[in-house]
C-alpha cells in the first residue's frame, strides 16, 4: 500500500486502486442529486416538450425538410 498526501493506493491486484475520500464521495452525490433535480424540474414545466421540438426542428432543417 503506498500513501501520499491525498490518496492511499491500494497494489492489491493487476492495477492499482485509488481511495477517494468521504468528503470527494459527499461532493460527487451532491452534484449528481442537485442535476436529478433540475432535470425533474424542467420536466415538471414542461420545457422538456420544449426542447424537444427545437430539437427535431434543427434536425428537419439539417436535412432539409423543415
Amino acid at each position: 500500500m503506498i500513501r501520499d498526501e491525498k490518496h492511499t493506493i491500494s497494489n492489491d491486484g493487476d492495477t492499482p486502486r485509488v481511495k477517494r475520500g468521504k468528503a470527494r464521495s459527499f461532493a460527487w452525490v451532491l452534484v449528481l442529486a442537485i442535476g436529478v433535480a433540475l432535470i425533474a424540474l424542467g420536466i415538471a414545466q414542461g420545457d422538456m416538450l420544449d426542447t424537444w421540438r427545437k430539437a427535431s426542428l434543427i434536425c428537419y432543417e439539417c436535412i432539409g425538410i423543415g
